[in-house]
C-alpha cells in the first residue's frame, strides 16, 4: 500500500512546523531570560555611573564668594615676609576658578602671585609647598580652612618661594 504524496507532505509539514515551533519557543525563552539578566547588569552599571557622576558633580573646588576673598585678604595682609606664591592648577574649570579666586585674595593682601598654565601632572587635592616652619604657608593654610573650609596640606619645599598646587578634587 502506498501512502499518497500529499499525506507525506502534510506529515512532513506538520513535523517541520512542530520543530520550528519548539525552536521558536526555545529561542523565545532564551530571549526572555537572557535580557532580564543583562537588563539587571545594565541597570547596576547605570546606577554606578550615576553615582560616579554625582560624586564628580559634588567633589569640586568651591567658588569663593566676594566676602570670603576679602576675608582671606584681610587675614593675610599683616603676615610678615617676602610674598611670592606660585599657583599651579589642573586643567579643569573648578581648579581654574578656585585658583583665580585665591589669586585675587592673595593679590589683594599684597602678595606677588605669578599665575602658571594649567598642568596635567598634579596629584589630587591641594597642597602648599614651602620651607619647613614657613609662617606665610601656615597662615595661608589656616585662612583657607577658617574661611572656606578647605584642607590644604603643607609639604616641605626647597626654596623661599611658596608653591600651591590645586589638583582635581576626588
Amino acid at each position: 500500500m502506498s501512502v499518497p504524496r500529499a499525506l507525506i507532505l502534510a506529515i512532513a509539514a506538520g513535523v517541520g512546523t512542530y520543530f520550528i515551533l519548539m525552536a521558536g519557543e526555545f529561542a523565545f525563552r532564551a530571549l526572555v531570560s537572557f535580557p532580564a539578566k543583562m537588563w539587571a547588569e545594565t541597570q547596576e552599571t547605570v546606577r554606578s555611573l550615576k553615582a560616579d557622576l554625582q560624586k564628580l558633580a559634588t567633589d569640586k573646588w568651591p567658588r569663593l564668594s566676594f566676602e570670603q576673598r576679602q576675608e582671606i585678604s584681610r587675614l593675610l595682609r599683616d603676615v610678615p615676609g617676602y610674598f611670592e606664591i606660585w599657583i599651579h592648577f589642573a586643567d579643569t574649570a573648578d581648579c581654574k576658578t578656585f585658583a583665580a579666586d585665591m589669586r585675587e585674595s592673595l593679590t589683594n593682601a599684597g602678595w606677588q602671585v605669578p599665575f602658571s598654565r594649567p598642568r596635567e601632572d598634579l596629584p589630587s587635592g591641594m597642597f602648599i609647598q614651602a620651607r619647613k616652619g614657613e609662617k606665610r604657608a601656615e597662615a595661608f593654610q589656616a585662612a583657607l580652612k577658617a574661611i572656606a573650609n578647605v584642607d590644604a596640606r603643607i609639604e616641605e619645599g626647597p626654596d623661599a618661594t611658596i608653591h600651591v598646587a590645586i589638583g582635581v578634587r576626588v
